[in-house]
Formats: structure tokens, sequence, C-alpha cells
């Protein structure tokens, strides 16, 4: 079901990205949610393909929509398969406190730097070093002021604030590069 409904859900995206892509900054931001559907839908098909094997696979994510704040979105619904991976890295480096997720995100930011802008360097040989690194660098900025001065705050206003530092800043992820690779652009 997930697989069906993040497919079709992507499939409309695509077509209103396509629409309105690329360069338009309100329109990225729009079009950052076919992330989580594209994600949904890989992770989908992952549980499919490893159901032989693992049959209580688990999903990419656990309903990241429903989080009630910045620090659940990314450490308890967001991309679950490498937030573990992430915190064991980090649990290597000798840090405590703020600078243990402050390490996780450079790290996850780091990761996408390699993922995404390094092989887009290679091939067309155009730089957009450091984009992905500041969306997580933002996120963690963001978690850290959440952490000291918004926790008394309404669980509305919270989860607004989640939904404007993931989003706002989204166009430092769905950059040219991602949008290359994910078929939306040419160069």
């Amino acid at each position: 079901m997930t697989f069906l409904l993040s497919s079709s859900l992507t499939i409309i995206w695509i077509f209103l990205g396509k629409t309105f892509l690329p360069y338009r900054y309100e329109f990225i931001i729009l079009f950052a949610p076919v992330i989580l559907f594209l994600t949904e839908a890989a992770g989908a098909l992952g549980q499919i393909l490893f159901y032989p094997f693992t049959p209580n696979a688990f999903p990419i994510h656990h309903r990241p929509l429903s989080s009630r704040n910045l620090g659940e979105f990314w450490g308890r619904h967001w991309n679950i398969w490498v937030q573990d991976w992430l915190k064991d890295m980090a649990r290597s480096i000798p840090v405590s406190g703020t600078k243990r997720y402050i390490v996780i995100f450079l790290l996850s930011g780091l990761f996408h730097e390699a993922m995404v802008n390094l092989p887009y360097w290679l091939i067309y040989k155009k730089s957009y070093f450091g984009t992905m690194l500041s969306y997580f660098m933002i996120q963690a900025i963001g978690l850290k002021f959440e952490k000291n001065y918004l926790t008394r705050l309404n669980p509305v206003m919270k989860k607004i604030f989640m939904y404007l530092m993931v989003f706002l800043p989204s166009p430092l992820f769905v950059n040219v590069p991602l949008l290359t690779f994910l078929g939306f652009i040419h160069e």
C-alpha cells in the first residue's frame, strides 16, 4: 500500500515538478515533498525486495509528517535506515550533548555532498559544494534553537517551526545536481 501511494504521489509531483522547475525558489520549496515520496517509494520497494530475507524489514521513514517538532522529525521519523548509522558514527567521536547532534548533521551533510554534489562536479565540472552541508548545518542550528528556546512553545507553533526549518532552506538540498540526477533538468 505504501509503495502504491508513494509511487502515485511521486508521479503527480514529477509532473508538477517538470512544470514548475527549475530555479524558482517558491516552487522548489513546493517540490521538496517529492523527496519524501521518492524515498518512501524506494523504501517500500526495498522492503518488498528484502522481504524473503528479512520479513520484518521496517520502512525507511516513520510517518515524518506526524512529527511534533524538529527534534522528533530528525530523531525518530526521517530516514531511519541511515539515522542509526549516523548515530553510531557520532558515538565514535568523543563529543557529547549538543556537539553530538551537530556532528551527526555535519556527517549527514558531508554524506549528501559526496552522494550528489561530488558526482555532479566530476561529470559536469560545475561546483555546488557546500549547499547540502549548509542545509544540514541549518537543521543543526534549528534543533539547537528549538531545544534552547522553544521547549515551552505551543505544540502547533513547534510544528510550524519544524515545517519552516525543513522546507525554507530546502533549495539548498533540492539543488541543480539533485534535480539533474533525478531527471528534472538537463545539463
